[in-house]
């Protein structure tokens, strides 16, 4: 049967991300939340392990500032959300079919980590996960990051089906 996949393009804002990330999960109510964020990077994706409370302070797209400090207060900077996934063995698998991909430890500072820390409180039962990508358009349907974000599809639909 296969996943059913809900597409959200989310506002690169402080103030809108975390709540349209909200509206979407509760108009879908999904499985799993896999989501999506641009990263300058030599490899084609980059599998987040974790989320951390902290942010850095850039504006956001509409140049509004969060000063440096944690997401949410009454918790420590240090503390970290992790990715239930088999990250490990999606990364081993996924270069098994011919993709750069990466684990990563720090999903950064900026709206990604915040959205992606935010993001564990959604209520899906598979939990949430993170990939980044390299920048710039989509060429063509061969493109290498689209190959992995459909594999990397394909490989949680597998994983949630043992």
């Amino acid at each position: 049967m296969g996943l059913k996949v809900h597409r959200r393009v989310l506002p690169v804002t402080w103030e809108r991300a975390t709540p349209a990330l909200a509206r979407g999960v509760d108009q879908v109510v999904p499985h799993l939340v896999l989501m999506l964020g641009v990263a300058t990077q030599d490899m084609t994706g980059r599998l987040e392990n974790r989320a951390f409370n902290r942010l850095d302070g850039r504006p956001d797209a509409e140049g509004a500032l969060m000063l440096p400090g944690p997401i949410v207060p009454t918790r420590p900077m240090d503390h970290s959300r992790s990715c239930h996934w088999p990250i490990e063995h999606l990364v081993k698998s996924l270069h098994l079919g011919g993709h750069q991909l990466t684990e990563s430890n720090n999903a950064g500072r900026y709206l990604c980590n915040h959205t992606y820390y935010n993001a564990f409180d959604c209520p899906a039962p598979a939990g949430v996960g993170f990939l980044h990508v390299a920048p710039g358009p989509l060429e063509n349907r061969h493109d290498p990051r689209r190959r992995l974000i459909l594999d990397l599809i394909r490989a949680l639909d597998l994983w949630l089906r043992t």
